[in-house]
């Protein structure tokens, strides 16, 4: 019968393993098996045997039997190294190695490089040994490897609740001093980064897509989503991540507060500004949309035909089927009536006219007879090309004789429309009309002009950090020095595999590291002094439309000059010399004005029928009297 020598040394990082428990068993069995501290076999060891201060168990093996030999830790709750060794054999066979990082945390503290290399963690219970963990990874036992840790400093009782898993989660309170990134960020911009698995992903409705979720509790797949089109549109969606796939409304401000686009300082519930700040409301059944422009009009869209069907222009004129304003109200058509009104109550007016305020007129119906109120019918006219006559010297009501020429507008004749003059013949009946206005140039809105904008008067210039501050510093509370190689450190002897009276160096053991006592600690900004607010001066102020200026006018495009207006039928004024009464027709005095006729019979000479009585009026006295006029 002879020994096997079976020589344990613990380290992790180079630092020696104190408590780890050695077993021995009958192989491939969990029955102890004898094993011995002497080469003679002669002094049975414990089993199993613990881990001495630097590491250490040597233990000797009876070469007639076979082992298995267990290492594990102080609490047999974590299992690190598992070999065999058959009777008669000169070495054994490793069946397990697992990383020691997470053995009895009650007698460690974690060098973790892994956080930042040089960082020693503080004390998670007293201590006088040092574990090293190369990574987060090797943290894998929940029960042996949570504890208090603190990171970054030495202080021991300000160490938080901690629980390092890999593959698992933090619990209790995490706070983070400085920038994290998720996702394989290596160095964050910004206080948290997140980068997707994705290039790019769009929204989907019962799946878990974006960058970015947010969900109330593990019981719940209620949630929003972020992320990152493939064209750079970023996007935002509230809905439930599960076979439902619903959609549910997105709250902006629902206590309270305004929403700006384009802007800092919102004025309003929604404030949006820019060079072109449209708002479009489309509706995606009927391909149809309703814009409001950034020169404040409105406009109304049909997307399939590409087409406007209605705007509001920033001259407040209304336009129907057009985009270019002739008026107030401008309605084109090119198949159907360009207005339809209906009453469908009772008869009465239809449409009222009015000016200033006043009833001028009405179109009314009754029944099916439909009545224009309190007006005439009328039509355009010109002078003569050769007439002296200055139209706006005409005096309203003046008697006006039709001519054997026609109007002419840009150069083309009318069809319909004759030129006319003061009618000069008594008794004609050849009489045009009466004469009502000269068709002056009337001004009208510009409808180009663009309401220029001011600095809103409530806008508060933002506060902006002052860039003169010169922030105090302190030393970095999170830095500890770096590990350097012990100026000391000595090879460990341990006893020759053979001769256990004889002492050799431990050439498996890794030179001891200490702080570096000549490090300076960084310095940082005092997260505790506030930097002051100052305005920004760069800021530049919300503008808002001038409302203190006025539309300005131009000259009608239309308008074309020696145009003026003849009325032919219906109420209205006549010019009448000498006396008349209520009810006598009129016919031409051959002066521009109307005289009354010598009987009650109608002709093709009678100008109208007057409306009221001038009868002691003397033969070449003139008098402006109402009238139903009778030509056509």
């Amino acid at each position: 019968m002879g020994a096997t020598p079976f020589i344990v040394s613990l380290y992790s990082g180079g630092t020696a393993v104190s408590g780890a428990k050695v077993y021995s068993y009958v192989k491939d069995t969990t029955t102890l098996q004898t094993i011995y501290t002497d080469s003679g076999l002669t002094t049975p060891a414990a089993n199993p045997s613990v881990s001495d201060s630097e590491g250490r168990v040597v233990l000797y093996m009876d070469d007639t039997l076979s082992y298995s030999i267990v290492i594990k830790s102080s609490d047999d709750s974590y299992t690190f190294f598992a070999a065999d060794y058959t009777a008669g054999s000169d070495s054994v066979t490793v069946v397990q190695t697992t990383p020691i990082s997470a053995a009895d945390q009650a007698d460690i503290t974690t060098v973790a490089d892994a956080i930042d290399d040089g960082t020693i963690a503080a004390l998670v219970d007293p201590a006088a040994y040092l574990l090293k963990a190369n990574n987060l990874s090797d943290l894998t036992d929940a029960s042996a490897a949570r504890g208090n840790l603190g990171l970054g400093t030495m202080a021991t009782e300000a160490a938080a609740d901690y629980a390092a898993l890999a593959g698992a989660a933090f619990t209790g309170a995490v706070t983070m001093a400085d920038r994290l990134g998720v996702g394989g960020v290596t160095a964050s911009r910004t206080p948290l980064e997140v980068q997707g698995e994705d290039a790019f992903n769009t929204a989907t409705l019962g799946t878990h897509t974006g960058t970015l979720s947010l969900y109330p509790s593990t019981t719940t797949n209620w949630g929003l989503n972020f992320g990152v089109g493939s064209s750079g549109n970023s996007w935002v969606q509230a809905h439930r991540a599960d076979a439902t796939a619903t959609a549910y409304d997105l709250l902006l401000q629902p206590v309270g507060g305004d929403v700006g686009i384009g802007t800092s300082g919102p004025t309003s519930l929604l404030h949006l500004a820019g060079t072109a700040p449209y708002l479009t409301f489309e509706d995606t059944d009927n391909n149809q949309d309703w814009q409001i422009q950034a020169t404040v009009w409105f406009a109304f869209r049909d997307q399939t035909a590409g087409a406007e069907r209605a705007r509001i222009n920033s001259s407040g004129n209304f336009l129907i089927g057009t985009t270019s304003n002739r008026s107030r109200l401008t309605a084109v058509a090119d198949a159907a009536g360009v207005a339809d009104f209906d009453r469908t109550t009772s008869d009465g007016t239809v449409v009222s006219i009015r000016q200033d305020g006043a009833v001028e007129g009405s179109i009314s119906v009754s029944g099916s007879t439909v009545s224009y109120n309190g007006g005439h019918l009328s039509r355009w006219s010109q002078l003569a090309a050769n007439d002296p006559t200055d139209p706006e010297t005409i005096p309203k009501g003046t008697v006006m004789l039709g001519l054997d020429e026609m109007c002419a507008w840009d150069g083309e004749e009318n069809e319909q429309l004759t030129k006319t003059k003061i009618c000069d013949t008594p008794g004609s009946d050849a009489v045009a009309g009466v004469f009502i206005r000269y068709d002056h140039m009337d001004p009208m809105l510009d409808p180009d002009w663009v309401r220029p904008r001011i600095p809103d008067p409530d806008w508060k210039r933002p506060m902006i950090n002052d860039p003169s501050f010169d922030h105090p510093l302190i030393p970095d509370p999170r830095w500890t020095a770096p590990l350097i190689p012990d100026p000391d450190w000595v090879w460990p002897l341990i006893p020759h595999p053979e001769d256990d009276s004889i002492m050799v160096p431990d050439m498996t053991a890794r030179p001891g590291v200490v702080l570096d006592p000549n490090a300076k600690v960084p310095l940082i900004p005092d997260p505790r002094v506030g930097v002051p607010q100052v305005p920004d001066m760069d800021a530049k102020p919300n503008m808002i439309p001038d409302m203190s200026v006025e539309h300005p006018l131009i000259d009608d495009p239309e308008y074309v000059p020696g145009d003026f207006y003849v009325a032919q039928t219906g109420d209205f004024i006549i010019r009448v010399t000498g006396p008349v009464r209520n009810g006598q027709l009129l016919e031409s005095n051959g002066d521009g004005t109307a005289r009354a006729q010598k009987d009650n019979v109608q002709r093709a000479s009678t100008i109208a029928k007057a409306a009221f009585s001038f009868p002691d009026a003397a033969p070449d006295e003139e008098n402006i009297v109402p009238c139903l006029l009778m030509l056509g």
